[in-house]
C-alpha cells in the first residue's frame, strides 16, 4: 500500500477538490509500506487543493504550568498526522491552550482566529465555523470516538455537565505564571469513547446510520467514516430534545455519567437545545467624527463640526439560525447611499462570512451628522469625508464581528402605540386647493395627514430579560439647529442611549425611520432639549411595553433583496436595492427614501397586517418619494423627486408595491413551511 493508492481510495469515496475536510486520523491504520507521514499530509492537501480547506485537530492539553501554550511550538498530542500537519507550511493554528485546531488552504485564517480566551468549542469559534461552512468531518481509521465536533454540540446545547465543566489551562504569554480558568471543558465520561470499531455501537453513531447521515468506505488498510457537520449537529440536536443523555452511557457502574444524567430532566424542562430558535448577538460601535471634520447638516453641501452635543452611534443586531446569519446595522446618521451602503455590506461580508444579500443598513436620518455624500442631491459641492467612510465600515464589521461571539436564543414580542413628539405634515394645504411647504416664518397651520404610530419590537433572553428592542416612528430628526454646528443623534439617538440606560447590561436598541418624507417637529431647529424632550416620549412608551408582552420564540428570518430597475423615472437605468425582513411574525419593508406618509398607507392596506413596518434610508438614498397625487402641487420634496432622481407621477406606488409583495412572500413563504 502507498501515498498514491490511498489517493485514489479517496477519490473514489467522492472526496474532490474544494471539498472542506476535518480529519481525525491514525496514522498505523492506514497500512502504509515505507511512507512517512508527510507524504500523507502532502496528500490530503493535494486530495482538497488550495481552493478547498483542510483542517485537523492539533490538541495541546497544556493544564501544566511547566508546559505553557506556545502556538509556534507546543505540539500536538492527537496523533502523529496532526503533529506533522501542524508543522507543515501555510499551516495557520488557533491560539488556545488546550484544544487548539489548525487549518490550510481556503479561509485557514478566517478558521483559526478568533478562538483565544474562549470556551474550546464555542459556536463563535472554530468549530462554529466549521459546521456554518458544512466541513466533512473525516474519520481516518479512528473510528468515531475522537469526534470533537459532539463536545461542541454539548456546549452549543447548553447540556449542565457540558457547561460546568472546568479547567486551567497555561500559556507562554500569561504574565503571572497562574494560568487562566477555561469553561465549558468536556471533563467526566461520555458513551462514545470506545475505541474503533467499536465506536460504532454508540448511540450517536446508531443516529447517523438510521437516518442515512454516516458514510463508510476505506483508506489503504483503514476504515473511514465521514460526515457533514451540519447533518452531524441538526440530527444530535434533533434528537437531545427527546433523550437528552444521547451522549452519556448507560453503565449504572459509571459514576460520571449517572451524576450527569441527574441534571437532564431541569435542562429539559427549561426549553432543552433551543436549537431551532433564532440566536441573537448585538453590539455598538461609536461613530461619532472628531471636531473639525466636515459635517452635512442635511440642509446643504457641509461644514465644519464645532462640536459635539451627543454621540453618535452604529448599533449591529446580527440574526443566527443554525448556520444561516443576517445582519441588521442601525446608524445615527443622515443617509448612505447606495455605494456607501455596499461598501459597508462588502466589509461585513468578507470579514463575517455573511452574503451581502442577508445584511441591511439603516439610517435615523438625523441631520447634525458627518458628511457622507449625496450626489444625487447635491450635484455640485457634494461633499463625502472617505476617510470617514472607511472608517465606519470597519467599525460596523467589527461590531458585527464581536455581535456574532455572544448569541443568545430569543423571543419576539410587538406593540404599536400612538405617541406625539410635536410631529406635523409639512405640506400645507392652502385653502385654493394648492400647497405650501410648512415653515416658522409664515402664519400656517399644518392640516395634512400626521404619523403617530410607534411601532415596537421586543427581543427577550429564555429567561424574560430585555436584551434588544427596534423603535420605528416617522419624523424628521431635525430639532438640533444647523447654526450649531454640533454632531447630535437628535430625538432617535436619545430614544435608544433612554433605553438602554434604563434596562442596563447589554441591553441595545436601534431606531428605524418611519416614512417621514412629509413629516417633521413644529418646533424644528428648537435645540437639544427638545430632541431629549420627543426622544424619552418614545422610550417610557417602549419601556411601558416591556412587560406587556412576554413574546414567543423568535424562530424563523429570512432577508429578500431585489435590485430594482425604476420605471417610473425620466433616467435611463436607475436601480435601487429593496429589501423585504421577516422576523418572525413581523414584516419590515426597506426602501432607500423618505416617503411620504400617504406612501406608508398604501403599505399597511397592501399588507393588511398590523405587524409590518415601512423603514426609509435603508440600503440607498432616492430622496424624497411623494405619493402620485402630490406631483399636481408640487413642493420642496416633490419637485426634489424629479431633479434628483427624474420622479414621475406613481414612482412612489411604484416602489411600495414591489417593496410590499417581497414583504407577502416571506409571509406566504413562512406560512408554507410552518
Amino acid at each position: 500500500m502507498n501515498i498514491q493508492n490511498l489517493k485514489i481510495d479517496l477519490r473514489r469515496l467522492g472526496f474532490r477538490r474544494g471539498d472542506r475536510l476535518f480529519v481525525h486520523s491514525s496514522f498505523k491504520s492506514l497500512g502504509l509500506a515505507g511512507d512517512k507521514p508527510e507524504a500523507v499530509v502532502a496528500m490530503l492537501k493535494e486530495v482538497v487543493g488550495p481552493r478547498g480547506t483542510l483542517g485537523m485537530p492539533v490538541f495541546p492539553w497544556c493544564f501544566a504550568p511547566d508546559h505553557p501554550f506556545d502556538p509556534n511550538t507546543s505540539p500536538s498530542k492527537v496523533g502523529i498526522l496532526t503533529e506533522v500537519f501542524r508543522r507543515s507550511a501555510d499551516v495557520k493554528r488557533s491560539f488556545h491552550p488546550s484544544h487548539s485546531v489548525a487549518f490550510w488552504g481556503r479561509d485557514a485564517e478566517y478558521l483559526a482566529s478568533g478562538h483565544a480566551e474562549m470556551p474550546p468549542y464555542a459556536l463563535a469559534g472554530p468549530f462554529g465555523k466549521m459546521y456554518d461552512l458544512n466541513f466533512k468531518i473525516v474519520m481516518l481509521g479512528c473510528g468515531l470516538a475522537p469526534n470533537s465536533t459532539l463536545h461542541a454540540i454539548e456546549d452549543w446545547a447548553r447540556l449542565p455537565y457540558g457547561v460546568q465543566g472546568r479547567a486551567t489551562c497555561h500559556c507562554l504569554s500569561d504574565p503571572d505564571h497562574l494560568g487562566h480558568a477555561y469553561q465549558a471543558m468536556p471533563v467526566g465520561h461520555r458513551e462514545f469513547y470506545e475505541d474503533g470499531e467499536a465506536s460504532l455501537a454508540c448511540k450517536y453513531a446508531k443516529l447517523l446510520q438510521q437516518r442515512n447521515k454516516l458514510h463508510f468506505g476505506k483508506v489503504g488498510a483503514a476504515p473511514v467514516h465521514w460526515m457533514e457537520a451540519r447533518d452531524l449537529v441538526d440530527e444530535c440536536m434533533s434528537e437531545l430534545d427527546a433523550k437528552p443523555d444521547l451522549f452519556l452511557c448507560d453503565d449504572p457502574k459509571c459514576s460520571s455519567c449517572r451524576v450527569n444524567k441527574a441534571e437532564l430532566e431541569v435542562w429539559k424542562r427549561h426549553g432543552g437545545t433551543r436549537w431551532d430558535w433564532v440566536r441573537l448577538g448585538r453590539d455598538k460601535a461609536n461613530i461619532t467624527p472628531g471636531i473639525d471634520t466636515w459635517t452635512n447638516q442635511g440642509y446643504g453641501p457641509g461644514v465644519p463640526c464645532e462640536g459635539i452635543l451627543d454621540d453618535l452611534h452604529a448599533r449591529v443586531f446580527v440574526f443566527r439560525k443554525k448556520w444561516r446569519k443576517w445582519v441588521l446595522v442601525t446608524l445615527d446618521l443622515l443617509q448612505t447611499p447606495r455605494e456607501v451602503a455596499e461598501a459597508i455590506k462588502a466589509r461585513i461580508s468578507k470579514r463575517n462570512h455573511i452574503p451581502v444579500d442577508q445584511i441591511a443598513i439603516c439610517c435615523s436620518h438625523t441631520h447634525t451628522g458627518p458628511a457622507i455624500g449625496a450626489a444625487r442631491i447635491w450635484k455640485q459641492n457634494n461633499i463625502s469625508d472617505r476617510t470617514y467612510i472607511e472608517g465606519l465600515a470597519v467599525k460596523i464589521s467589527g461590531a458585527v464581528h464581536a455581535a456574532a461571539r455572544e448569541a443568545i436564543p430569543i423571543t419576539i414580542g410587538f406593540d404599536r402605540e400612538p405617541v406625539d413628539i410635536g410631529g406635523i405634515n409639512r405640506r400645507v394645504r392652502l385653502a385654493n386647493g394648492a400647497y405650501k411647504y410648512y415653515t416658522m416664518q409664515e402664519p400656517l397651520t399644518p392640516n395634512g395627514p400626521v404619523a403617530r404610530d410607534f411601532g415596537m419590537i421586543y427581543f427577550k433572553d429564555g429567561q424574560g430579560q430585555l436584551v434588544a428592542g427596534l423603535g420605528h416612528y416617522s419624523c424628521h430628526p431635525i430639532f438640533v439647529a444647523p447654526h450649531l454646528r454640533k454632531i447630535s443623534a437628535d430625538y432617535p439617538g436619545v430614544f435608544a442611549a433612554t433605553v438602554e440606560n434604563q434596562v442596563g447590561g447589554n441591553c441595545l436598541i436601534g431606531f428605524l425611520q418611519g416614512t417621514l418624507g412629509n413629516q417633521m417637529p413644529l418646533k424644528y431647529w428648537s435645540g437639544g432639549q427638545q430632541a431629549a424632550v420627543a426622544g424619552k416620549k418614545l422610550a417610557y412608551c417602549f419601556l411601558r411595553g416591556v412587560h406587556r408582552h412576554g413574546g414567543r420564540p423568535l424562530k424563523e428570518v429570512a432577508f429578500s433583496v431585489l435590485n430594482y430597475r425604476i420605471k417610473m423615472t425620466s433616467e435611463k437605468s436607475l436601480i435601487t436595492p429593496i429589501q423585504g425582513i421577516l422576523l418572525g411574525e413581523v414584516g419590515l419593508g426597506l426602501i432607500g427614501a423618505e416617503i411620504f406618509i400617504e406612501l406608508g398607507v398604501r403599505f399597511q392596506r397592501t399588507l393588511a397586517s398590523k405587524k409590518c413596518l415601512l423603514v426609509n434610508l435603508a440600503n440607498d438614498e432616492l430622496g424624497y418619494l411623494p405619493h402620485r397625487q402630490a406631483f399636481r402641487h408640487p413642493t420642496y420634496e416633490v419637485r426634489g423627486c424629479m431633479d434628483w432622481v427624474g420622479g414621475r407621477p406613481g414612482i412612489g406606488e411604484e416602489l411600495i408595491d414591489v417593496c410590499a409583495t417581497l414583504v407577502r412572500k416571506q409571509f406566504e413563504n413562512n406560512r408554507s413551511i410552518n
